[in-house]
């Protein structure tokens, strides 16, 4: 059975307009780095809603 059935994940795109994505786009929206002429990765943080041990939703939390 797959644990990554049924999470709903939401990113903010160019940050005015939320975007639901598949679990299975993740990771390639971690695999781009936002400043690349910086020698870190980073993203936005992320809430993840948890119940009964599994991830249920990934929600991108905006910074002004």
């Amino acid at each position: 059975m797959r644990e990554d059935v049924g999470v709903e994940v939401v990113w903010l795109g160019d940050g005015n307009h939320p975007e639901r994505v598949s679990f299975e786009e993740l990771p390639a929206y971690f695999a781009h780095d936002a400043t690349p002429e910086d020698q870190y990765v980073w993203h936005d943080p992320f809430w993840l809603t948890v119940h009964n041990d599994r991830v249920e939703s990934i929600v991108e939390q905006y910074l002004p």
